[in-house]
């Protein structure tokens, strides 16, 4: 896969619409952050956006939520234009439920990889931290975007008997935390 020109084919979908890309992964990370999750059969991706296209690309199986309902359906009307979402093999998007529907009963221990970059807020990450690792299966990933300063010190709290490896290029950061 191509990330630098997939970013690019995303940024004109959203350019014909009133969202931007300015917020989103940098395609290098993109494709470091996908390395990480490519033997996963489930993941979970709290976030959605240019990132929803890229795991759509290396999993079969991805749930994607958003805390904002109308771009959410941006970017499930790019992955449909895309070919991305087929409910035929699983590709269902559920980003339109919203943020909090994810941590019911139906997600928990069923995600071998979970990427956390969601909410307007560090804050609901730190929030969310305790029902994301429910969703872990055994022997199961986490990617955390933008893993520095009191983000990162929360999360370490929020997470014993986990070991994060920090990763950086530029100044973008991101954890990859597995059960120690």
């Amino acid at each position: 896969m191509n990330y630098v020109a997939e970013r690019e084919r995303f940024t004109r979908h959203l350019e014909a619409t009133r969202w931007t890309i300015d917020y989103a992964i940098r395609a290098d990370v993109m494709e470091l952050m996908c390395e990480e999750l490519k033997g996963c059969k489930r993941i979970l991706e709290l976030g959605a956006g240019y990132s929803s296209v890229c795991l759509r690309r290396i999993c079969a199986d991805v749930t994607s939520f958003d805390h904002d309902i109308e771009y959410a359906e941006c970017v499930e009307r790019y992955m449909w234009h895309r070919n991305l979402t087929n409910p035929h093999v699983g590709l269902l998007v559920d980003m339109k439920m919203g943020m909090r529907v994810w941590g019911n009963t139906h997600h928990l221990g069923r995600y071998d990889g979970i990427l956390v970059d969601h909410g307007p807020q560090m804050t609901d990450r730190l929030h969310d931290m305790h029902t994301i690792i429910k969703c872990l299966a055994p022997g199961g990933v986490i990617i955390l975007d933008d893993y520095k300063g009191g983000y990162k010190r929360g999360i370490i709290r929020r997470m014993p008997g986990f070991h994060i490896q920090t990763h950086r290029i530029g100044s973008r950061h991101w954890g990859v935390a597995t059960r120690a």
